[in-house]
């Protein structure tokens, strides 16, 4: 049966923890039960009652890491945990109920390969969007080949520097999880991505520049 992480980073502003509850829920009633679920408090001094109520592996920051970071480090604790995929979800969204049976399916259904199993989003406003940065699982051989998001994610959207690696160098890693919309994104004006929107020309530089020198994960600094 194939295992599956659910990764949630939480941080330290009032709309990371407003909609939190709400997300922990989805993840609660799925019809394929989470083998691990992940949250990583990223100095956002959570409410442990409110993680107890759901059974969470509560991972808490010594430092400010940002999304980018928080991802990584949840990634790791869930497949560490015995996770063969890790969902990535915003502390802010939620998943129906038949999001990590759909994944799991797919995961079987290509073999267990490694790869990036994205989810057809749905937007709170009524807009839906194919192969979206911010909705996928990731399988531990991924990350090991790819670094999951670098540093240089943090000047901009993390999930839009991975994707464009991946089309650019692993487009067969590109996995779509298909049957229906699996992932329902919460529109609100403090969403980071608004915020991310006028850095769009300079971060797209980097973007590029990520992909074009980008060599796997190595401790050899001048190879």
């Amino acid at each position: 049966m194939t295992t599956i992480g659910v990764v949630i980073p939480v941080g330290p502003e009032e709309h990371h923890k407003t909609w939190l509850d709400e997300c922990l829920e989805s993840v609660q009633q799925q019809t394929h039960k989470a083998h691990r679920i992940v949250v990583v408090d990223d100095m956002a001094a959570l409410d442990t009652a409110i993680l107890n109520q759901y059974r969470v592996t509560h991972w808490k920051a010594p430092w400010r890491l940002g999304v980018a970071g928080a991802f990584n480090v949840g990634v790791a604790v869930a497949h560490q945990n015995g996770c063969d995929l890790a969902l990535m979800l915003g502390a802010d969204d939620r998943i129906e109920p038949e999001c990590l049976a759909a994944l799991a399916r797919t995961y079987e259904h290509e073999g267990g390969r490694d790869g990036y199993y994205w989810l057809n989003l749905a937007y709170s406003d009524g807009r839906e969007q194919a192969l979206p940065c911010n909705a996928a699982a990731v399988t531990p051989g991924l990350w090991r080949r790819t670094g999951g998001f670098p540093p240089q994610a943090g000047v901009g959207a993390p999930d839009a520097i991975l994707i464009n690696l991946m089309l650019q160098k692993f487009p067969k890693m590109l996995i779509g999880v298909g049957g229906g919309v699996y992932y329902w994104h919460r529109v609100h004006d403090k969403q980071e991505t608004l915020v991310e929107i006028p850095r769009g020309w300079p971060y797209g530089v980097v973007r590029t520049i990520h992909a074009l020198h980008f060599k796997e994960p190595t401790w050899g600094r001048y190879e």
